[in-house]
């Protein structure tokens, strides 16, 4: 991540921690936020996802896994 993006990222939250900004909620096919999101990763190849149902399985051995950091 650049840093100016995460320096705008952090004063967004700082702006929505103090009250001064909403956060504005939208509807969104996660399923498709998803596969967008591995595409811009280049996890595709991956990752293979199961859907179909209001659940989702993501499936990789540790070895194609793409790392992820910073989850709680």
């Amino acid at each position: 991540m650049k840093p100016a993006r995460l320096v705008d990222d952090l004063m967004e939250i700082s702006r929505f921690d103090a009250g001064a900004a909403a956060p504005q909620l939208d509807d969104i096919d996660l399923a498709e936020s998803l596969r967008r999101t591995l595409a811009a990763r280049a996890w595709l190849d991956t990752v293979d996802t199961l859907t179909g149902t209001a659940r989702a399985q993501l499936i990789c051995s540790s070895e194609t896994c793409p790392s992820i950091t910073g989850a709680d």
